[in-house]
């Protein structure tokens, strides 16, 4: 049922598909499967859900690393954290998730994009304000990945 979730974000259906994350994870948490319902919840905060309570809960209940670096993922995603969110990449990289790594990766910089048309924004609003529009980029999202020069 997942599957049907990310064909449907595939095919550019994101609000679809995370309806079915969703329902996917009620059902696993009305199964009694705790550990699919956080692969579930994963999904639908990837697609833009704001699960991060629910997850922190699972996270005390479910044996494993995935429940905990989910949790983790859905919070920095909410404060938009982006330290936070290579810190996820790295730990679900060192799982073997890495669709899941190369997700959490990728949003600091989504994270930079937003800030940096905010504060373009603002400066256009207020110049004296905001004289620049420098946003810091933790060190990992600017080196060349290994084989480029």
């Amino acid at each position: 049922m997942l599957a049907r979730a990310w064909v449907a974000a595939a095919e550019g259906a994101l609000s679809q598909a995370l309806v079915r994350a969703r329902q996917v994870a009620d059902l696993a948490a009305d199964a009694g499967q705790p550990a699919y319902e956080v692969l579930a919840l994963q999904t639908a905060v990837g697609f833009g859900d704001r699960g991060a309570a629910r997850l922190a809960t699972l996270a005390t209940k479910v044996d494993g690393p995935r429940a905990g670096v989910a949790a983790r993922f859905a919070a920095a995603l909410e404060a938009g954290d982006g330290a936070e969110l290579a810190a996820v990449s790295e730990e679900f990289e060192r799982m073997g998730d890495l669709v899941a790594a190369v997700d959490a990766a990728a949003r600091p910089s989504r994270i930079v994009a937003g800030n940096c048309a905010d504060r373009r924004w603002a400066a256009r609003r207020e110049p004296r304000r905001w004289p620049h529009s420098v946003v810091p980029v933790h060190p990992r999202f600017i080196r060349p990945a290994s084989g480029y020069r």
